[in-house]
């Protein structure tokens, strides 16, 4: 799929701005799948060796054009983060990790950072 490079230029910037202020909201999930299970979104984290916030928001503020896969927009009016959603791959800890964005007036919303099945 090809995606608009400096849309997602313009969304890291963003989000690496908004990170730094410390505006970073964990969605919390509790039905994340991988490796054949289903886990929340702490136990999601500790599979990828990550302990607290501050290393989401380092790997986040590190991800890079080249990671962003996909960009779609979110239609569920029951959230309240009805917007674009950029979706990539990374590498946490040599794991093949799943990453989900968006941004709105809170900041940066993750809503998942998982182990990646792609």
């Amino acid at each position: 799929m090809n995606i608009d490079r400096q849309a997602v230029i313009f969304f890291l910037n963003l989000v690496k701005r908004e990170v730094f202020k410390g505006n970073l909201v964990l969605i919390p999930r509790n039905n994340i799948q991988y490796d054949g299970k289903t886990v929340n979104y702490k136990q999601a984290l500790i599979d990828l060796g990550i302990v607290n916030k501050r290393q989401v928001a380092m790997y986040i503020s590190n991800l890079g054009v080249d990671d962003c896969f996909n960009i779609s927009h979110d239609y569920n009016l029951k959230k309240d983060y009805n917007d674009d959603m950029y979706e990539f791959i990374t590498y946490v800890n040599n794991i093949k990790t799943y990453v989900k964005l968006t941004i709105n007036n809170y900041g940066v919303l993750c809503i998942s950072f998982h182990k990646s099945d792609r």
